[in-house]
C-alpha cells in the first residue's frame, strides 16, 4: 500500500522537523514521539494483518513471537533510513541539531510500540464491562487503555527520561535510553504476539 509508505514518510519528516527546531518549548520537541510512532505503526501494518488472522502464519517454522518479531525488521530499516536521511536533508537545509542525533535511536522503541500495538488482539471482557462510579461507567475509558497501551508506555519512558528530547544535548544516557526501552518493547512485542495466536 503505497499510501502507508508516503505517510510514514510525512510523520518522520514532522518528527525530524520539531527535533529541529531551536528555542522552543520541550512539549514541542516531546511531540516528535507520537509523530515517529505514527511514521513506525504505518510501516507495521503487515504485522497488525497477520494479527487479525493468524492462520496466514500458521504454517511457518517460527514461533508467535520469532513471527512478530521478523515483522519489526523491514519496519525497523525504513524508519532508520528515514531518521538517516530526514536530519542529513535538514543540515543541508542549515536547521542542523545535535538533537537529531538522538532519532535513530529512537527506532527500536518506536518500531516495538507498533508491534506491540499491532498484537494486543481483542479487548477482554472485563475492560470492555467496565464497572459504574460516580463519574460514569469505567468500560470505554478501559478498552480506550488496552488499544493505546503499547505506544504509551513506550512513548512516557522515553519522555520522562530522553534528554535531548526535552531540549537538551545529547550525551550518554539519552543515547543509550531509547535502546533499552527498544528491547523492553520488543519483549512486549512477543508476549503479546503468543497471547494474540493462542487467543
Amino acid at each position: 500500500m503505497p499510501g502507508r509508505l508516503l505517510w510514514a514518510v510525512v510523520w518522520a519528516a514532522v518528527a525530524v522537523a520539531l527535533v529541529s527546531l531551536d528555542d522552543v518549548a520541550a512539549p514541542v520537541t516531546l511531540m516528535a514521539l507520537p509523530a515517529g510512532y505514527l511514521a513506525a505503526a504505518q510501516l507495521a501494518e503487515p504485522a497488525r494483518l497477520e494479527a487479525d488472522d493468524v492462520r496466514r502464519s500458521a504454517q511457518l517454522p517460527w514461533t508467535a513471537a520469532g513471527s512478530a518479531l521478523r515483522h519489526g525488521l523491514v519496519p525497523a530499516a525504513g524508519l532508520l533510513a528515514l531518521f538517516v536521511l530526514g536530519p542529513a536533508v535538514a543540515g543541508a537545509a542549515g536547521l542542523w541539531s545535535d538533537r537529531l542525533l538522538v532519532l535513530p535511536a529512537l527506532v527500536p522503541a518506536l518500531v516495538g510500540a507498533a508491534l506491540v500495538s499491532a498484537y494486543r488482539g481483542t479487548v477482554p471482557v472485563h475492560l470492555m464491562t467496565g464497572s459504574m462510579t460516580p463519574l460514569g461507567d469505567t468500560g470505554p475509558f478501559g478498552a480506550l487503555l488496552w488499544q493505546v497501551r503499547g505506544p504509551l508506555v513506550a512513548l512516557g519512558a522515553l519522555a520522562v527520561v530522553d534528554g535531548p528530547l526535552r531540549g537538551a544535548e545529547p550525551d550518554v544516557v539519552g543515547l543509550l535510553w531509547p535502546p533499552l526501552v527498544g528491547a523492553g518493547m520488543a519483549w512486549w512485542a512477543g508476549v503479546t504476539a503468543r497471547r494474540t495466536v493462542r487467543g
